[in-house]
């Protein structure tokens, strides 16, 4: 539970000997039940092999049925849901995966998830992977049974924001780290990140940290954040943030796209940018006495609302 096992920088010429023997183990911890943003560190992998471990649902028949794993699509501006266990789990790409041990939407008991197969050792290029059609959102993964830097990866990227978001289950809601954190991203962890242009993004070896740490990151992002939860059952939240500076001009500045959860019962709460587009980062001018800020809310469930 406090650390874990990793494999280090590797070679150019590296490759695994009968890798498929090999056992990644990775301990979750428990939580409330609820969404996760993982990946896979091993080849060859499908859905199939985290079931073995996790209670997952596949049927998606809206309203009615929803499956336990979404993947996303920027181009097609929508969340994928997996329908079947025979989904690959390909290195670099990231989930949105439920979490839930007793089918009541209520716990997750901590669990060891196997991942059976090669290691990914090597470059992971994921350029012709991640797009700006939409919103430039696009959820990746450790490809990697290592802790990796944000900053030295992020580095090596073109086009790329500074900021990422990862699921946190504490506040049932998307948060935002930005480089100069010293962010980790851990084994078997999935993220978002944003395109601003033509990229390039390539997971490489040398990015890998020393860290044996187990943990899957929930950290807050510092800024000022408006929240709004339902009072009723439903533990989603969604908030919208605001960064407060003199260097920015002296009116609503965009800057990170809105992403909404992809449960039907999850609430939306973004602010809105001077052409309309809607935030999940604000950027605005703090010598300004007043600011009046649009804000846009859109209701999971019905009932009432507070702001958290």
């Amino acid at each position: 539970a406090a650390s874990s096992a990793r494999m280090g920088t590797c070679g150019a010429t590296a490759s695994i000997t009968n890798g498929s023997a090999m056992r990644l183990q990775r301990f979750i911890s428990a939580r409330a039940a609820g969404y996760s943003d993982m990946s896979s560190s091993a080849a060859g992998q499908t859905v199939a092999d985290w079931d073995e471990e996790l209670l997952l649902l596949y049927t998606y028949s809206p309203p009615d049925y929803y499956p336990s794993i979404y993947g996303y699509n920027e181009t097609g501006f929508d969340y994928v849901p997996v329908t079947a266990s025979t989904q690959t789990l390909d290195p670099g790409v990231g989930f949105e995966v439920y979490l839930d041990s007793d089918g009541a939407q209520t716990t997750f008991n901590n669990t060891t998830v196997i991942n059976s197969g090669a290691p990914t050792v090597g470059d992971v290029d994921m350029s012709g992977y991640v797009t700006m059609v939409n919103d430039g959102w696009n959820l990746l993964g450790n490809p990697y049974h290592s802790n990796l830097s944000w900053d030295a990866l992020h580095a090596t990227t073109t086009n790329i924001s500074t900021s990422i978001m990862f699921y946190d289950e504490v506040l049932a809601d998307f948060i935002t780290v930005t480089t100069g954190s010293g962010e980790l991203i851990a084994p078997n962890q999935g993220f978002w990140v944003n395109v601003t242009g033509a990229p390039s993004f390539t997971f490489t070896e040398a990015i890998k940290s020393t860290s044996n740490s187990s943990t899957f990151r929930s950290q807050a992002n510092g800024m000022f954040t408006l929240r709004v939860k339902n009072t009723g059952d439903t533990p989603y939240t969604s908030g919208t943030s605001f960064r407060f500076s003199t260097t920015h001009e002296t009116e609503i500045n965009g800057n990170l796209p809105f992403k909404k959860l992809p449960h039907p019962d999850a609430p939306a709460l973004c602010s809105k940018s001077l052409d309309g587009k809607d935030l999940k980062i604000n950027l605005l001018n703090s010598s300004e006495n007043t600011l009046s800020v649009p804000l846009k809310f859109s209701a999971g469930i019905s009932g009432i609302y507070t702001i958290v």
